[in-house]
């Protein structure tokens, strides 16, 4: 799961940085630059490897008491569950688990598949908080299973979430304000 989120990152992170002229977009217009293609491996890196292993991660994860393996998969599907809105708008979530049975999902608005992101947030933060949980995973290449660490990612996920969200959703706000004030969130010094 680790290795698939960086391939989903790292190809969203190009496709910005082209867009917004950061690093070199070939063609001299957007219209050039890009063919329906070009955006395979993001898709393909989060619907056919990541979340159908996130989702086997964390039932076993569950099953086995190990938590905190869990709450980074989910801290890690919601993330990816957020870019892809953030890059394609509506994108298909409810009906992506059903296989060979349903190769072409339907897609879910922007809005629930945020809302579906906040609610993995929010159940790794749960994880994350258990009393006496298993050892974090060995092979964490982010954190090294530090859990003191992957709490203040998933309070600073919730906030760029609901600062995306800010002007469609009137009580982003209040939620924004909380977290800065209440949260551990990721410090930069």
């Amino acid at each position: 799961v680790h290795l698939e989120f960086k391939n989903v990152y790292n190809e969203a992170s190009d496709r910005g940085q082209e867009l917004t002229r950061q690093s070199v977009m070939f063609g001299p217009i957007y219209s050039n630059a890009y063919a329906p293609n070009t955006f395979d491996g993001i898709w393909t890196n989060a619907y056919a490897e990541l979340m159908k292993n996130a989702n086997a991660l964390i039932g076993l994860a569950d099953a086995k008491g190990q938590y905190i393996q869990a709450g980074i998969a989910r801290t890690l599907k919601a993330y990816v569950l957020a870019t892809l809105v953030d890059d394609f708008g509506d994108v298909p979530f409810s009906e992506i688990d059903q296989g060979a049975s349903n190769t072409n999902p339907t897609t879910d608005a922007g809005s629930d598949v945020y809302a579906a992101a906040h609610a993995l947030l929010d159940s790794a933060l749960i994880d994350f908080y258990l009393p006496n949980p298993a050892a974090g995973p060995a092979n964490d290449l982010f954190y090294d299973g530090n859990v003191s660490k992957w709490k203040p990612l998933v309070h600073t996920l919730q906030l760029k979430l609901y600062m995306n969200q800010r002007l469609v959703d009137n009580a982003a706000k209040e939620k924004i304000a909380a977290l800065i004030e209440d949260s551990t969130l990721i410090d930069a010094a």
